[in-house]
C-alpha cells in the first residue's frame, strides 16, 4: 500500500491551444538548459574525451560542425540524477462540480480507438451489453432510457426520461432520475435530480468538465480510492491540466482509453520538477496507459514519476513535446520489482551535448550506500570513488525484474538510462537520435539487451559501465550515420563478465566513433562473438584497454588517453589517471564478421597499461592476459593493419605485457 511522502510544488497556469512541439523543442530545450546543469549520477568518465568537461557548456548553443563531435568530444564525466522528485500533495477536493464542457453537437455515440488493453485492466463493454448489465434492456425498448454523449447534451435536450444513459462508445454511466442517495456522482439535469453508482470503473464522463480539468481527474481518483478501482477517461477528449496528478495505490488503474492530457505546469525547475502523473510511493499492481501526454508547454516536467513500485506497468502511453524525461522511475525510497514498461512512445529533444543532465527519455535509477562520506559534495561522486579506490557504491534497494519492450523512444541525451537494475530485459525497442541509446550503469547486472534497433546515437549505442557485470547483449540491429563519440558496444570500468553478441552495427556517411567495440578497465571476461560490423572508426574498430593512463600510453594514437590527460570532472584540471587498478583477463573476440571502411587504422588495438594511480604512489600492472581475438573474418580491406599493440612502463611501476591469442583470423580482400 502507499506510503506517503513529501510534497512537490505544483502551481496552474493556462494551456495553450495550439501545439508546434516538433519545430520549437530544440528552441525550448536550450532555454531549458541555460537555467543550469544537474548534478549528475549515473556517471561515466568516457574514453576519447581530451577537451574541457561538457558541464560547461551546457548553456551554449550546440555545435553543427562535425569537427565538433571528435572522438569523444563533450562526452567526459557522465551522471545521471539518482535524486527522486517528491510526490505531489493532492488538489484539494472541490466543494462542487465544475461547470460543464461544450458537448458534442451530435448525440452519436463516438467509437472508441484503438488503445492497447492491459490484463489489469477492464474491458470496455458495448453499449448494448452495458444496458443489459444494468437491466435497462426493457426500459430502452418501451422509450425510459435516453443514451446521450454527455451531461451537457442532457441538459441541452432537455432531457426528462427516468434513465439517462452516458455513453462515449468505450465508457458507459448510468443516471437514474431521483437517485441521490448513495449515489457516486450526482447532476441536475431539466430541474431534476439523477444519481450513478460506480461499479468497476470510474468514468470521467460521469463529471462536468470545463477548461482546466485537474481538479475533476482529482476528484474521480479520489472517487475511485474510495471505491478500489480505477479511472477511465473519454477517447478523443483534450484534458488540460496544470497540476500533477496523484495515483495512490488504492486505485489500480488509470485507463486514457484514447485521450490527451495537454500538461502545463508552471513553477516547475530543474532541482524541483514537476510531474504529469505520479504513481504514490510504494504502489504495487498500478496500471497506466492508453493516452497522450502532450507536454510542449511544460518544461521540467516528467511524463510519468514513480518510486518503489512493485508489479505495476506503465503501457500505450505516447509522450510529446518532451525536453526533460519522459518516464522516471526509482528504487529510492524502498525495493522496485516487477514493473513493465512496454509499447509506449517518447518524443524526446536530440541527444546533443546540450542536452546532458536535462533530457533523458526513459530513466530508472536506484539509491545507493555509499560506505563513507568522502565525496559528499562532489561534482562527480561516481567517479571520484572509483577513481580514487576502484570501487562502486553498493544499492541500497533492490531494483529488478524490470520489462522495458516494445517502446520507440526518439531523442533524449539517453534514451534508456538505467542505474543499478538488474535481472530485468530490455527488449524490442526503437531508440533514435540520442547521445546514447542505451546506457546501464552502477551495478546493473545480470540483465538481457535483445532484440532492439539502436539507431542514430552519437556515442554509444549499448553502454555498461560502473560494475555492471554479466549482461548479455544479443541480437540488437544498431546503426548510425552521425557517431562521433564512443565504441558502439563497451564496457568499461569494472564491468565484467559481460557477452556481446549476435549484434549487428552499421556505420555510414562522414562522422566516425573511435572505436566499434571496446573494452576498458577492469572489465576482464567481456566477450564479442558473432557481431556484424560494417564501417569506420577514427581509432581502431575494436579497442581492448586494461588501464587509463596518459603516462603510460605515452601518445599511443588508438589509445584513450593518447592526449596524456583528460579534465577532471570534479574541478577541470588536467588528470593523467582515470581508471583501472589490475590486468584485464580473458577478454574474447572471436566468430565476428568485420568490415573496416578505413585501412587507415588497426582493426583490432590492444593497449596494456600501467599507472602510479591518482596518488603517484601506486603500482598498478594493467597486463593483458589469456586474450583470445581469433576466428573472426575481416573483410574487404586492402591490406589491413590487423593488430596494433601497446605495453606502457612507468619507472618505479613497471611493465605491462599482452599474453594470448592475437591472430584476429582470417583476411578477404575485396
Amino acid at each position: 500500500m502507499h506510503r506517503p511522502s513529501p510534497s512537490v510544488m505544483t502551481s496552474s497556469t493556462t494551456n495553450a491551444a495550439s501545439r508546434s512541439a516538433t519545430s520549437t523543442g530544440s528552441s525550448r530545450l536550450l532555454a531549458v538548459a541555460a537555467a543550469g546543469v544537474l548534478t549528475l549520477v549515473l556517471g561515466a568518465c568516457q574514453p576519447g574525451s581530451s577537451q574541457a568537461p561538457d558541464r560547461t557548456l551546457a548553456a551554449q548553443p550546440s555545435p553543427t560542425a562535425a569537427a565538433a563531435y571528435a572522438t569523444g568530444a563533450q562526452e567526459s564525466t557522465e551522471e545521471i540524477p539518482l535524486g527522486v522528485p517528491a510526490e505531489p500533495t493532492q488538489a484539494p477536493s472541490s466543494p462542487e462540480q465544475a461547470t460543464p464542457t461544450a458537448s458534442p453537437e451530435s448525440s452519436a455515440v463516438p467509437s472508441s480507438p484503438e488503445v492497447p488493453q492491459t490484463s489489469d485492466v477492464p474491458a470496455s463493454s458495448s453499449l448494448e451489453e452495458y444496458l443489459a448489465a444494468q437491466s435497462l434492456t426493457e426500459a430502452q425498448a418501451s422509450g425510459q432510457v435516453q443514451v446521450v454523449s454527455s451531461l451537457q447534451e442532457a441538459r441541452d435536450t432537455g432531457a426528462t426520461a427516468a434513465h439517462i444513459v452516458v455513453s462515449d462508445g468505450t465508457s458507459h454511466i448510468h443516471f437514474q432520475q431521483d437517485r441521490t442517495q448513495g449515489a457516486d456522482a450526482t447532476a441536475t439535469i431539466g430541474g431534476r435530480a439523477y444519481g450513478a453508482v460506480f461499479t468497476d470503473v470510474v468514468p470521467l464522463l460521469a463529471f462536468d468538465v470545463s477548461g482546466d480539468a485537474t481538479q475533476v481527474l482529482t476528484d474521480a481518483v479520489a472517487k475511485a480510492a474510495e471505491r478500489g478501482t480505477g479511472v477511465r477517461l473519454s477517447p478523443t477528449q483534450a484534458y488540460p491540466l496544470t497540476a500533477s496528478l496523484r495515483i495512490p495505490d488504492e486505485v489500480p488503474f488509470l485507463d486514457g482509453a484514447g485521450a490527451t492530457l495537454d500538461v502545463s505546469i508552471a513553477g516547475a525547475t530543474q532541482a524541483k520538477p514537476g510531474s504529469a502523473i505520479s504513481l504514490a510511493a510504494g504502489s504495487s499492481g498500478t496500471t497506466v496507459t492508453g493516452m497522450t501526454l502532450d507536454l510542449g508547454d511544460s518544461p521540467y516536467t516528467i511524463g510519468v514519476q514513480g518510486d518503489a513500485l512493485s508489479d505495476s506497468t506503465i503501457s500505450g502511453i505516447t509522450m510529446t513535446g518532451v525536453t526533460f524525461r519522459g518516464i522516471q522511475l526509482a528504487a529510492g525510497s524502498g525495493p522496485m520489482t516487477g514493473v513493465r514498461i512496454t509499447d509506449n512512445r517518447i518524443d524526446n529533444v536530440e541527444g546533443t551535448t546540450d542536452t546532458k543532465g536535462v533530457a533523458y527519455s526513459l530513466l530508472v535509477t536506484t539509491a545507493v550506500d555509499d560506505p563513507d562520506t568522502r565525496f559528499v559534495g562532489s561534482a562527480s561522486p561516481i567517479w571520484e570513488r572509483y577513481v580514487t579506490d576502484g570501487t562502486v557504491s553498493p544499492n541500497r534497494y533492490d531494483n529488478s525484474g524490470l520489462t522495458i519492450s516494445g517502446n520507440t523512444i526518439v531523442g533524449g541525451y539517453y534514451g534508456i538510462g538505467l542505474s543499478g537494475v538488474t535481472d530485468s530485459v530490455v527488449s524490442h525497442n526503437s531508440v533514435s537520435t540520442t547521445m546514447r541509446s542505451i546506457s546501464m550503469q552502477n551495478n546493473c547486472s545480470n540483465n538481457r539487451v535483445e532484440s532492439n534497433t539502436l539507431t542514430n546515437s552519437r556515442s554509444s549505442a549499448v553502454h555498461l559501465a560502473y560494475g555492471s557485470e554479466g549482461n548479455t547483449v544479443h541480437g540488437n540491429t544498431v546503426s548510425s550515420d552521425r557517431a562521433t563519440g564512443q565504441g558502439l558496444l563497451q564496457a568499461y570500468q569494472g564491468s565484467r563478465s559481460n557477452t556481446f553478441s549476435d549484434n549487428t552495427v552499421t556505420l555510414s556517411g562522414d562522422s566516425a566513433p573511435a572505436w566499434v567495440l571496446y573494452v576498458g578497465p577492469d572489465s576482464s571476461g567481456t566477450i564479442f562473438t558473432g557481431n556484424t560490423v560494417t564501417g569506420r572508426a577514427t581509432k581502431a574498430l575494436i579497442g581492448i584497454e586494461s588501464i587509463w593512463d596518459g603516462r603510460s600510453a605515452d601518445g599511443s594514437a588508438a589509445s584513450y588517453m593518447a592526449s596524456g590527460s583528460i579534465p577532471s570532472p570534479v574541478d577541470g584540471s588536467a588528470v593523467t589517471y582515470n581508471g583501472g587498478r589490475g590486468a584485464l583477463d580473458q577478454v574474447a573476440v572471436t566468430g565476428n564478421v568485420l568490415t573496416p571502411g578505413d585501412a587507415g587504422v588497426p582493426v583490432v588495438y590492444v593497449g596494456a597499461e600501467v599507472s602510479a594511480g591518482p596518488d603517484q604512489k601506486q603500482a598498478f600492472i594493467g597486463s593483458i592476459t589469456n586474450l583470445n581475438v581469433s576466428g573472426n573474418q575481416v573483410v574487404g580491406v586492402d591490406a589491413p593493419e590487423l593488430v596494433a599493440t601497446h605495453t606502457g612502463s612507468l619507472p618505479g611501476v613497471g611493465t605491462a605485457s599482452i599474453t594470448g591469442d592475437t591472430s584476429v583470423g582470417s583476411v578477404q580482400v575485396g
